[in-house]
């Protein structure tokens, strides 16, 4: 897959605002897959952001335990100060999920200094420890990045992981039917980067119809994190 198959944001937000000028809002700038045709064949990785969460990412574990799938969970280093939290990190990765970066506060870190962006991340990776297996992935809060945030988690050894999946599970018009939203956009993906919340029980208590549908879809696999993702939703 090329950089041309993407639709810019601005021709996706121009196109929906045509078509649904109410929900414009809810278009993420990185979800650029927004409209496609359907395709024969689909990998999929599940991502969660913002936990962990003490009751609801053991409840997670749980369901992805069941359905033998790996995920990657983008954790903040505010949820990781008690040793209940430590010991829940150290299940995630046990488990064999895969730990990234996802800042300590959720910061817009692109309204932050340099020396605040870089304790950001670096507060966090201190807090994750050896969990994240030495393979070093950032995320940050709300996708949001310029050229300074991409140096500074360069400098720091970082890949950044977008997505190109939003489940928009966070917002409240979706949280009861993010499963039939988020499927009608992995069925055109050939690649999909899929990002939901494992803070949220409306999320959580979902997941297992999510998987057992994409699942349902012919050709599709939800693959780890160790393989090899499309390079524009990786920068290295």
């Amino acid at each position: 897959m090329t950089a041309s198959s993407f639709w810019t944001f601005r021709a996706i937000r121009d196109l929906a605002a045509r078509a649904f000028p109410d929900e414009v809002h809810l278009l993420s700038t990185l979800d650029v897959y927004a409209f496609g045709p359907r395709v024969e064949s689909r990998q999929i990785h599940l991502t969660f952001d913002d936990g962990p969460h003490l009751v609801n990412t053991p409840t997670l574990l749980n369901t992805l335990r069941e359905h033998g799938v790996l995920a990657t969970f983008f954790v903040q280093g505010r949820n990781l100060e008690t040793p209940e939290a430590q010991k829940l990190l150290d299940r995630i990765a046990s488990e064999g999920h895969q730990i990234g970066n996802h800042t300590y506060s959720h910061l817009h870190l692109t309204e932050l200094a340099a020396q605040q962006i870089r304790e950001e991340i670096s507060k966090t990776e201190k807090l994750i420890g050896a969990a994240d297996r030495g393979i070093k992935i950032f995320r940050p809060p709300f996708g949001d990045h310029n050229s300074l945030v991409d140096q500074i988690a360069q400098d720091l050894g970082y890949s950044l992981v977008l997505w190109n999946v939003d489940t928009f599970d966070w917002h409240p018009k979706f949280q009861s039917c993010w499963v039939d939203h988020a499927l009608a956009r992995v069925a055109t993906h050939k690649y999909s980067l899929v990002l939901a919340h494992d803070t949220l029980v409306t999320t959580v208590d979902q997941v297992a119809s999510f998987v057992t549908n994409i699942r349902e879809l012919s050709g599709s696999r939800l693959i780890q994190y160790s393989e090899a993702f499309p390079q524009e939703l990786v920068l290295t």
